[in-house]
């Protein structure tokens, strides 16, 4: 997110690991030290996030802290240690929900804007043996998800959760070995995903969901405006070779490997050069377009064949 142009702060209790983060983002990261499953730190947390942010708003929140608890058939469970796993995969998640979206609901001048990604589970929804809480926990984000996405629905603020399979992390440490390889044998590839892979698909998350807006925006500006002969389009390229993309490439781990990933899901086999687009910009500007309002014109080389 930093490598797209996003300015971060960092939440955690663990104040050596917001260090080593922080050192490895840069300038663009700040931190905040906290228990999450502590409401009132979490309002504190939310009003020094605002004070100090360069625009003095949250626009958006990922929603990341978990831990797995024991591996424990559901009779023999400890209570104590099903409440920890309650208490920081959803109440905490609820928490920083009930803070910020009030920060979101104040953006654009009050009409809303504003993404959350929760980070759920697959075990959300299929389940794992002997990890019961940790299920039932990311169960329950699931559905918070969809309840404050409805909640939110015609706001500016759009609500989404992922939910991985399981991810090589330090999460690991909490799991017995043979329930980790009773994962993997769950997992076609053979392979446990990477933090990297879950964060690109989070980042993917927020960029669509701002151009499904600016759609969704532009056809509404093409109606108001309809019978006073201002037209309104949108342009919506493939994947361009631009700065920003060699950006987002050079955060991956193998930034050869990921361009290449890029191009191979280019039905023609290359990316599109910024003189390919400039051209539609140019009709759509010009009177020749004098027809054309609130439409999205699709420049990307046959991906939506």
């Amino acid at each position: 997110m930093v490598a797209s142009g996003a300015t971060v702060t960092l939440w955690d209790r663990d104040a050596q690991a917001l260090s080593r983060a922080a050192s490895q983002l840069g300038a663009a990261a700040s931190t905040v030290q906290l228990d999450l499953v502590e409401h009132d730190q979490v309002v504190k947390a939310t009003a020094d996030t605002v004070a100090h942010s360069p625009s003095k708003t949250i626009d958006i929140l990922v929603n990341s802290a978990g831990i797995t608890g024991p591996n424990e058939t559901l009779a023999k469970y400890p209570i104590d240690a099903w409440h920890q796993v309650m208490q920081i995969n959803l109440n905490a998640l609820f928490y920083c929900c009930r803070e910020i979206v009030p920060v979101m609901q104040a953006n654009d001048a009050g009409r809303g804007y504003g993404r959350i990604v929760n980070i759920a589970s697959v075990a959300g929804k299929e389940g794992n043996p002997n990890a019961s809480a940790y299920g039932a926990s990311k169960g329950a984000v699931i559905t918070l998800t969809k309840a404050l996405g409805k909640e939110l629905a015609s706001t500016g603020i759009r609500v989404n959760c992922v939910t991985p399979a399981a991810v090589d992390s330090p999460m690991f440490s909490q799991m017995k070995p043979e329930f980790i390889q009773y994962m993997l044998s769950k997992i076609p590839m053979a392979r446990f995903g990477q933090a990297n892979e879950v964060a690109a698909l989070v980042n993917r998350f927020i960029y669509g969901a701002s151009k499904a807006a600016v759609i969704g925006l532009t056809k509404a500006v093409a109606i108001d405006y309809v019978k006073q002969n201002i037209r309104c389009n949108c342009l919506c390229p493939g994947t361009v070779d631009t700065p920003s993309l060699g950006d987002r490439i050079s955060a991956f781990a193998d930034p050869v490997q990921a361009r290449k990933d890029f191009i191979n899901r280019q039905p023609m086999g290359r990316l599109a050069t910024a003189d390919e687009i400039a051209p539609t910009v140019v009709f759509l500007a010009s009177d020749e377009s004098s027809f054309y309002s609130g439409e999205a014109m699709h420049v990307n080389g046959g991906m939506t064949i």
